[in-house]
């Protein structure tokens, strides 16, 4: 006979957790730290607190794991033996990081926002301004994992295609008739209508905008 496994309450309570967001806190003072872990647990979010990245066997798990719920790194700028400007670097994912500093200069501040950090924040910390900062961090990510979710299926629905079916379906969303498209292709108009239709059957049928969405997120056109 099958075990059955139950979930216990705290599975229950640190899934939920995880749903709502995972908060990485990066600091190497003790007492701030473990105010941050229960100001962000009090919010309901999943926490994993370390003095620094090194001691986190969590966020060390992150880099074997594919990422599937929103997350967002706080990080000291300056933390015990090393600088916290390197998660922005060393970070999986894309996921944003929240620089927090008491004493760092405009030059830092300048490098965190280059190598790509969300937000700087100084000490001591707004707590209003750190929690909708966390907020809108995690929203950010939420969007970009729901993104590369939607890229994935569009890349399985056009997969189907042949490589002649999708130069004709690549034109059609770019505004090109049917003739025109027999003529940039070198092929007959019947041949142009009969890859047409079978790409848009292999598709299921998407709307004109829908096709050109589609298109542009696997091959964004270049800017002017």
């Amino acid at each position: 006979m099958p075990s059955l496994k139950f979930q216990t309450i705290h599975d229950i309570n640190s899934q939920h957790r995880r749903n709502c967001g995972s908060v990485f806190v990066f600091e190497d003072d003790d007492s701030l730290r473990q105010s941050l872990e229960a100001l962000l647990l009090s919010e309901g979010y999943h926490v994993a607190c370390a003095p620094s990245p090194d001691e986190s066997k969590e966020y060390a798990a992150l880099h074997d794991t594919q990422i599937n719920t929103p997350a967002v790194i706080l990080c000291d700028v300056v933390l015990q033996f090393s600088s916290g400007l390197r998660v922005l670097t060393e970070r999986p994912a894309d996921i944003p990081v929240i620089m927090m500093s008491g004493n760092s200069t405009e030059l830092e501040v300048v490098r965190a926002y280059d190598q790509g950090a969300y937000r700087f924040l100084l000490k001591p910390l707004d707590i209003d301004d750190l929690l909708n900062t966390v907020k809108n961090a995690l929203s950010t990510h939420r969007e970009l994992l729901a993104l590369r979710v939607e890229q994935s299926e569009v890349a399985e629905r056009f997969s189907k295609l042949t490589p002649r079916e999708l130069d004709v379906i690549k034109l059609v969303s770019q505004g090109y008739r049917n003739a025109e498209i027999g003529d940039r292709l070198e092929i007959a108009l019947r041949t142009v209508k009969l890859h047409k239709q079978h790409a848009l059957e292999k598709l299921d049928y998407p709307t004109l905008p829908k096709l050109i969405y589609w298109t542009n997120m696997l091959e964004p056109r270049p800017t002017a």
